[in-house]
């Protein structure tokens, strides 16, 4: 009877935290639209997530489907050809951050009404 419990207990947490990573990373892509360089739009449109499937752990990657090779660019800056510098636009990398913060308050969240 432990056991099943404890099964339960996993499997309502596994689920949970699978939901969570999943909606998460829609808002990563969905911000990542918007907050993205817009020169042509293309970029900025081109995010896109892909997730893990059962039975693996949740996991969730968000990359730019068309243009994956000039994201570090824009987000660090680069060499121009004729010399000089072009800034980067930090767009990936906030992003990032308020996703790991969002993750984590929604995890501890389900941790403490799966235990109650």
């Amino acid at each position: 009877a432990v056991e099943l419990e404890l099964d339960e207990y996993s499997q309502d947490i596994q689920d949970g935290v699978r939901v969570i990573v999943s909606r998460v990373a829609s808002s990563v892509v969905r911000r990542l639209k918007q907050t993205s360089p817009k020169e042509r739009g293309d970029y900025a449109k081109s995010w896109t997530k892909t997730e893990s499937k059962y039975p693996k752990a949740p996991a969730a990657i968000v990359y730019n489907k068309a243009f994956g090779w000039l994201a570090h660019l824009l987000e660090n800056g680069h060499a121009k050809a004729d010399g000089g510098r072009v800034e980067g636009k930090p767009h990936i990398a906030p992003a990032a951050e308020e996703a790991e913060q969002t993750l984590a308050a929604d995890v501890g969240e389900l941790l403490r009404e799966v235990s109650s």
